[in-house]
């Protein structure tokens, strides 16, 4: 097959960019593929470079073979997406493979993705076949089959459940101290103490964008009215250089867990995910998890383990709200959450 020219990694990107990138709204680029945060897909983009006439007479299958290869290269990228998927602070979706049983079944879903689109265009002057293949990250692969198999992120999920839900179960929520204004009636903030799953709590100057200036102020979340509830919850860390991830859990900044995926069902998590990433708090109003009467919920600070930083803390306050409000609306129970990630919003104080 004759070598298409050398292109540039600009000019790559924004070809992949001008074919595909209109459609997606919240991205992660790695090695050619896309995530898509805000509906849960994984995007992989694989080029093909055409046969010359002279190589291959018959168009019709040197057309093939260029999808072919460009299919091979898509399926090539969504594994490294799959694999760089940020699962929690401290876990990749790399790290979850290296079980065998998970790693056989992503492979084998990821050697059988179907292609969605295939493009012929010119690139200094050689035909080249560019294919996007789409993957959805939670659910069954085939909704009207139970027998179908997960999607890979709900394969990833399952396991970092069980290592959630295990450590939840390793303690006594009563043996962890609760303020003393608090009824010993009442259902406490914490589900688990720092020290169950540990972070460092980084002075906020460290974690917010220095070159702005115009600090947001921070505003206590309202309760709903008598008689009505929440939908959902949108947890708003505009300002801050937070890191996406599939699991990501609501502290204090004691670094006390106040949330996690885990608290729901695992049949939840597993069809839908924990979560979804909005670039605004108008933008999460309008996604159908938030519903149609959001509870929004100001971010202090966010914390992680190592370089990322994932979870997101939030005042004792608020933390109360949200649980009062969960009671009423039961958002958290049905991941009903919408995380605001834009970096260049004002940064908060």
């Amino acid at each position: 097959m004759k070598k298409i020219k050398l292109l540039s990694v600009w000019a790559l990107m924004f070809l992949t960019c001008i074919l595909y990138g209109q459609s997606i709204q919240v991205l992660d680029d790695v090695s050619g593929s896309k995530i898509d945060w805000t509906t849960g897909r994984y995007v992989a983009v694989g080029m093909g470079a055409v046969p010359s006439r002279e190589e291959m007479p018959n168009r019709a299958i040197a057309l093939l073979k260029a999808k072919d290869y460009a299919k091979m290269e898509a399926i090539a990228n969504l594994l490294m997406l799959i694999e760089g998927t940020q699962i929690d602070y401290d876990a990749t979706g790399e790290d979850y493979m290296s079980d065998t049983v998970i790693k056989q079944k992503i492979k084998g879903y990821v050697s059988n993705v179907s292609v969605e689109e295939a493009k012929k265009v010119t690139v200094e002057g050689d035909e080249v076949v560019i294919v996007k293949c789409i993957s959805y990250m939670y659910g069954l692969k085939n909704p009207n089959s139970l027998d179908s198999g997960l999607n890979p992120g709900s394969v990833l999920l399952e396991k970092s459940l069980k290592k959630d839900q295990d450590i939840f179960n390793s303690f006594d929520i009563k043996d962890v101290p609760q303020p003393s204004k608090r009824k010993p009636t009442d259902a406490p903030v914490v589900v688990a103490p720092a020290s169950k799953f540990p972070v460092t709590i980084n002075p906020q100057k460290d974690n917010l964008e220095k070159w702005l200036d115009k600090p947001a102020p921070y505003q206590v979340a309202k309760r709903s009215a008598s008689g009505e509830k929440y939908t959902g919850v949108i947890f708003d860390a505009s300002g801050f250089a937070l890191d996406r991830s599939m699991s990501p859990k609501i502290r204090l900044d004691s670094g006390d867990v106040v949330w996690a995926g885990a608290n729901a069902s695992p049949e939840t998590v597993i069809a839908k995910g924990v979560c979804v990433y909005a670039e605004s708090v108008e933008a999460a109003k309008k996604n159908p998890r938030a519903g149609k009467n959001p509870l929004v919920v100001s971010v202090i600070n966010i914390t992680g383990a190592g370089k990322f930083k994932t979870d997101l803390i939030i005042t004792g306050v608020d933390a109360e709200i949200l649980k009062d409000e969960n009671v009423k609306g039961k958002f958290l129970d049905d991941l009903n959450v919408v995380i605001v990630k834009n970096p260049m919003k004002p940064s908060r104080t």
